[in-house]
C-alpha cells in the first residue's frame, strides 16, 4: 500500500505540473482562468499523502516521510505564490515562479518519493526472502516430523506384534 500511495502521489505531481503549465499559459494569454483543476490535484495529493502517512512505517522510513512533507510544503507555498501572481495579473511572475520554484520543487519532491518507493521495495524484498526462508525451514521440519511419526508408528507396530506373540 505504501508504494501504491507514493506512486499515486507522484502521478498527482505530474498532473499538477501539467495543470500549472496550462494555467500559466492562460495567464500569459490573458484568458480568464480558474484554479479548480489545481485545487483538485492538490486534494488528491493531500489524500494520498494522508493515507501513506497513516500506514505503518518501516524503521528508518520516518526521515523520508518528513523530507517528503517538507518538500510538499515548499511546493504548496510555491503554488500559492504562482496563483497569487496570476490573480494579481502578473503573468511574468507566474511564469518565473513556475520555472524557478515549482518545477524544481516538483523535481525534489519526486526524487524523495522515488527514494521512498525504493526504500519500501527493498523492505518488501527482504520480507519476501525471510518468508521464503521460513517456508523452506517449515518444509524441512514437516518432512522430519512426518518421518518421526512414521518411525513411531513402526515402533508401535513392532511392540504390538511382540506383545501379541507373548500372549498367544
Amino acid at each position: 500500500p505504501s508504494i501504491e500511495r507514493v506512486a499515486a502521489l507522484r502521478a498527482e505531481l505530474s498532473q499538477m505540473e501539467l495543470a500549472l503549465d496550462n494555467l500559466v499559459d492562460a495567464f500569459v494569454d490573458g484568458k480568464d482562468v480558474r484554479s479548480d483543476a489545481i485545487q483538485a490535484v492538490r486534494r488528491g495529493a493531500d489524500e494520498n499523502l494522508g493515507v501513506y502517512l497513516a500506514l505503518v512505517a518501516y524503521p528508518g522510513e520516518g526521515l523520508l516521510q518528513k523530507r517528503l512533507q517538507v518538500e510538499l510544503s515548499v511546493l504548496d507555498r510555491s503554488v500559492d505564490h504562482l496563483l497569487t501572481a496570476g490573480d494579481k495579473g502578473r503573468p511574468a511572475d507566474a511564469l518565473a515562479c513556475l520555472k524557478n520554484e515549482i518545477r524544481p520543487a516538483i523535481s525534489r519532491t519526486d526524487a524523495v518519493a522515488v527514494q521512498i518507493i525504493d526504500f519500501n521495495a527493498s523492505h518488501v524484498r527482504e520480507l519476501a526472502q525471510r518468508i521464503e526462508a521460513i517456508r523452506q525451514r517449515s518444509a524441512v521440519l514437516s518432512v522430519g516430523l512426518d518421518s518421526l511419526s512414521c518411525l513411531v508408528v513402526v515402533i508401535a507396530a513392532l511392540l504390538v506384534r511382540r506383545i501379541t506373540r507373548q500372549y498367544t
